[in-house]
């Protein structure tokens, strides 16, 4: 899988909500960008965007889509001096453009024994991450909503791979890494939401645990690591099903007294 190539508009930062309050604060400001050469600064309160208010982060990411490379826009933003005082200002900020990142050597992601390597290897649990959040903010807002992340993870999974994990299921990872509940997610939050939608997928895809009536498989009731995401570790449904059939003869012979009465 490889991400678009594609450039789009970007602003260089990004926003946040805090909890009670009705208006966003800009984070993540890019050394260099767009957000920077305004002279925006992580923290800033935003109070309106071409003098409209801009109370939450679905209001900025729809305002987003409309802005074309080469456009300016004006904020008025709150600021903190270094002295602690705070001053209303006006910014003006040209919309830049940004080449969509290629993330090539993501590591694989066929088997439990991937995903198992991956959530103990943070730099494969990075790249993960970042080819997921490339192809998720597709619009290159900086924002992920939880839709957002469901639909891309099931589109990006093999039918097998995703198929026992539920739109729910991803939901619930991502309600993980929102911490504030603002329903969106910068990509600093993500890594989070990649690392429990991953441990979800490998809780679906290994088989409860059941007695074995003292035989041993030697798997300790764990799908092998090798079995394919997918095929709910029925690898031995056969041979286990071939077993069943002594057990159940022995079973009535116990119970019928024609049977006893012959021995």
């Amino acid at each position: 899988f490889f991400a678009p190539t594609m450039s789009g508009p970007w602003l260089g930062f990004a926003v946040s909500k805090p909890p009670g309050r009705n208006s966003l604060y800009v984070k993540d400001v890019a050394e260099g960008g767009p957000a920077d050469k305004a002279g925006l600064r992580t923290g800033d309160e935003i109070i309106t965007i071409d003098g409209r208010d801009v109370l939450d982060p679905m209001a900025f990411k729809n305002m987003f889509k409309t802005w074309k490379v080469g456009n300016t826009i004006e904020l008025e933003v709150e600021t903190t001096a270094s002295d602690g005082s705070t001053n209303r200002v006006t910014r003006h900020l040209t919309v830049g453009e940004k080449a969509r990142p290629i993330v090539n050597d993501r590591p694989p992601l066929r088997t439990t024994a991937d995903i198992e390597a991956i959530l103990k290897d943070n730099n494969k649990l990075e790249k993960c991450t970042d080819f997921i959040w490339s192809i998720t903010d597709d619009d290159l807002s900086g924002l992920v909503t939880k839709s957002e992340f469901a639909t891309h993870m099931s589109n990006w999974l093999s039918d097998n791979l995703h198929k026992p994990v539920t739109k729910y299921d991803m939901e619930q990872a991502f309600d993980v890494a929102d911490g504030d509940r603002s329903g969106f997610l910068r990509r600093s939050e993500f890594t989070p939401v990649v690392r429990a939608a991953l441990e979800s997928f490998l809780k679906k895809h290994s088989p409860p645990d059941k007695p074995n009536h003292g035989h041993d498989s030697g798997t300790g009731g764990v799908t092998p690591a090798s079995t394919p995401l997918g095929s709910g570790g029925n690898t031995h449904a056969h041979s286990k099903h071939s077993e069943a059939k002594p057990e159940k003869k022995s079973f009535c012979q116990k119970l019928c007294p024609c049977k006893k009465s012959k021995k």
